[in-house]
């Protein structure tokens, strides 16, 4: 009979390392689709909007249109950046949710495209409630008080002179604690998005299965986290230097400076188009990664401690 100790066992960096990789390279092209999904969606409604308008009233009367609700109707204005980026939250839990349950069955169930999308509808609204519910938290738990430590760091670095202000030596150990409780609500919490989609439990018992899944192996989880993204930031800083220096493009390229507040603007070469596109496949990449990367490690704790739902797991 397995021990506790071997069945509560975490997935290693490279188990996960290995897992994510193939998971990306296997389902790549679907994973894409449903990554981009919800620009295009975006993108096509917002071009569909503008050339009706401007079929209407030409330029003028869009940019007129545009403007006149920004300008005379403040509570307007915030209705529709409401509802806009619940739309925007509804398409990204649509994209979010179809990844999961792909990575979930590794394409097992041969599900196209369209299914996916469709599949992933009818779960998104929670989704969003929980994405809102974890914003909050995130709000509450560390934007607040990063906020304020932050503002007195600022306060004392600029203000020696004013005795009431404190010392930025004495607002060390404020900014650990802050940090602390990052960390404890990424590690903790970090996982009720994915259990929302998998295991389809809502609101505060994703969360609760989320802590339970973590309980006893938290500082396991903290590694595994940890790891991926310095492993992701050494490899960008590495990219970020050898691409250019291979395609002969200067580090300190003079398409990024600006001059009196304006970009300026010079004839772009055919080399620098092709460290854009490469920079941003690679972006694109190491972002559905990364994804890819937490659902395993989901799935390695989630091996030991099923819920209802069934989960493939990582090794």
């Amino acid at each position: 009979m397995e021990s506790t100790q071997n069945s509560d066992r975490v997935a290693t960096t490279g188990e996960l390392l290995g897992a994510a990789w193939q998971s990306v390279i296997k389902n790549f092209w679907q994973l894409l689709g449903l990554y981009i999904f919800p620009i295009l969606v975006i993108a096509l409604i917002v071009f569909l909007v503008a050339m009706v308008l401007v079929l209407m009233g030409g330029a003028d009367y869009l940019f007129a249109f545009v403007t006149s609700y920004v300008t005379t109707s403040m509570l307007l204005g915030i209705l529709l950046a409401v509802v806009i980026g619940l739309f925007g939250m509804y398409l990204q839990a649509i994209s979010q949710v179809g990844m999961l349950k792909l990575l979930a069955d590794n394409n097992q169930s041969k599900m196209s495209f369209k299914d996916r999308v469709k599949s992933a509808r009818s779960h998104a609204w929670s989704y969003v409630a929980v994405t809102i519910m974890m914003s909050l938290l995130a709000l509450v738990t560390i934007g607040i008080p990063a906020i304020i430590v932050f503002g007195v760091v600022g306060a004392s670095l600029f203000n020696t002179a004013d005795p009431g202000i404190p010392s930025p030596v004495t607002v060390v150990p404020l900014l650990l604690i802050v940090l602390a409780i990052a960390a404890y609500v990424f590690v903790h919490y970090g996982n009720a998005l994915i259990v929302n989609a998998i295991e389809g439990k809502h609101g505060k018992d994703a969360f609760k299965r989320s802590k339970a899944l973590v309980k006893g192996r938290a500082w396991a989880v903290f590694g595994r986290m940890t790891a991926i993204f310095v492993i992701i930031m050494v490899i960008a800083m590495v990219l970020n230097v050898a691409i250019p220096i291979v395609l002969g493009i200067p580090l300190d390229s003079p398409s990024d400076s600006v001059i009196q507040g304006q970009m300026l603007v010079e004839q772009t070469t055919s080399q620098e188009w092709v460290l854009f596109l490469l920079e941003l496949l690679t972006n694109i990449f190491a972002t559905l990664f990364i994804f890819s990367y937490g659902y395993h490690l989901y799935a390695s704790l989630a091996k030991s401690r099923p819920a209802e739902t069934t989960v493939p797991a990582t090794a």
